[in-house]
């Protein structure tokens, strides 16, 4: 069961979730955007779901934009 820091389901409690794609999310841009939707979602009573990839599939043209 995922569990948030306050040990409330996720998803539950009939909140609304806001799903975020995100590649390379450790980078400093990618990491202040996350954070950014996290704290006003929080704000205003949503959850957050990131999903990220590290790259890794296609290699470095991925990277450069080849």
């Amino acid at each position: 069961m995922i569990r948030c820091e306050s040990g409330d389901k996720m998803l539950g409690r009939g909140r609304k979730t806001i799903g975020v794609f995100a590649t390379q999310a450790y980078q400093e841009y990618q990491d202040i955007l996350c954070r950014g939707i996290c704290s006003r979602a929080y704000d205003l009573g949503y959850n957050v779901a990131i999903f990220n990839n590290f790259v890794g599939y296609g290699g470095l043209a991925y990277e450069v934009g080849g």
